[in-house]
């Protein structure tokens, strides 16, 4: 399993534009249609990560990568079942995680939020009473919703569908059945001074990963990497071997 944090605080308008070029016209047309520069920011790291992995991984060329859905919805590499990924993002920070079977990711800002409010709509009662136990029950939430994101990205369903059903307190069950899973979550900074430390730590970012019950070994620490360090190793094996998209 791989965890790749990709930076985005020092990355320049021409960087993206650069990559923008290497992806697919449909694909390029899709970020272009969104809102912000920061979302443009973060589709395009994320997805130029993930291209990354896959040239390095599997050796299919840029041109070659197809991407598909599964029949929950979830994106997938076609024709390559058994590697698996799965995307966030947050402020400055794109996410990618890569995994043998199906994984989920989510990171977000450590930012205040209606967190009472919202674990009153979305969490079970044990989630709530966990989260009011902390010390900063802003944060808690924050990291018990990357939590359950993530279980539910893995999953491969929707946020609306399962939210509630699902109690990441103690044992993680769904609709009060046991769910077999794996766990990890970290706190992280970005640059100027980057690092990886406990979910309950003082920290900018929180980051959840939710893998598949039958995967072996540990869950590696996420790897910070600047977006224009990503973009550069990628756009040079783009050429390389010839966009061609």
């Amino acid at each position: 399993m791989k965890i790749v944090v990709a930076d985005l605080g020092a990355l320049k308008t021409e960087e993206t534009a650069a990559a923008l070029a290497c992806l697919p016209p449909k694909r390029r047309a899709e970020i272009l249609g969104l809102a912000s520069e920061q979302k443009r920011a973060q589709r395009i790291v994320a997805e130029a990560t993930l291209r990354l992995e896959i040239i390095k991984t599997l050796c299919v060329p840029n041109e070659n990568i197809l991407f598909a859905r599964s029949p929950s919805g979830k994106p997938c590499l076609k024709d390559f079942p058994s590697f698996c990924f799965n995307v966030s993002h947050s402020g400055d920070c794109a996410v990618c995680a890569f995994d043998r079977f199906p994984v989920g990711v989510d990171a977000e800002t450590v930012r205040p939020v209606p967190f009472q409010r919202l674990a009153a709509r979305c969490f079970s009662e044990a989630e709530r009473a966990e989260m009011t136990g902390k010390k900063d029950p802003n944060s808690a939430f924050l990291r018990l919703w990357t939590v359950k994101e993530s279980v539910i990205k893995q999953r491969g369903a929707t946020l609306a569908s399962e939210l509630v059903r699902l109690n990441t307190a103690g044992s993680v069950t769904l609709g009060g059945a046991p769910y077999p899973c794996r766990l990890s979550s970290w706190g992280f900074d970005l640059s100027p001074h980057p690092r990886v430390c406990a979910a309950d730590a003082p920290c900018s970012y929180l980051l959840s990963v939710c893998r598949a019950a039958e995967c072996e070994g540990p869950t590696p620490e996420p790897l910070l990497i600047p977006a224009s360090k990503i973009l550069k190793e990628w756009r040079a094996l783009c050429h390389s071997k010839g966009a061609g998209v």
